[in-house]
C-alpha cells in the first residue's frame, strides 16, 4: 500500500469514527473541503507533507517516518544499512 493510500484510509476511518462529516474536518483543520475529499478520494497526488500532517493533527493522529517497519526508542540516532546492502 502507498504512503498517499495510508494517509487517505486512516483519515477517512478515523473521521467516521470521530462521526464527522467532511465539511466538519474541513473546518477542524483550518484546511479546504476540497483538500480534504481530495486526500480521502485519492484525488490529490499533490497533497503536501504539511496539508497531511494538519489533516491527522486535527483528528488525533500523527505522521511519523520509520525505519524497516519499526520504532525506534526516543533519542536513538539513525545509523545506515551496512555497506553490503547499499551496493
Amino acid at each position: 500500500m502507498s504512503f498517499i493510500h495510508e494517509i487517505a484510509n486512516a483519515v477517512r476511518a478515523r473521521r467516521r469514527e470521530l462521526g464527522l462529516s467532511e465539511t466538519a474536518l474541513a473546518s477542524a483543520s483550518g484546511l479546504p473541503l476540497s483538500t480534504i475529499r481530495a486526500a480521502e478520494d485519492l484525488t490529490a497526488p499533490g497533497l503536501f507533507v504539511s496539508e497531511a500532517e494538519t489533516i491527522l493533527e486535527s483528528i488525533g493522529l500523527s505522521l511519523q517516518v520509520v525505519t524497516n517497519g519499526s520504532r525506534r526508542a526516543s533519542g536513538e540516532r539513525f545509523a545506515p544499512p551496512p555497506r553490503s546492502a547499499l551496493e
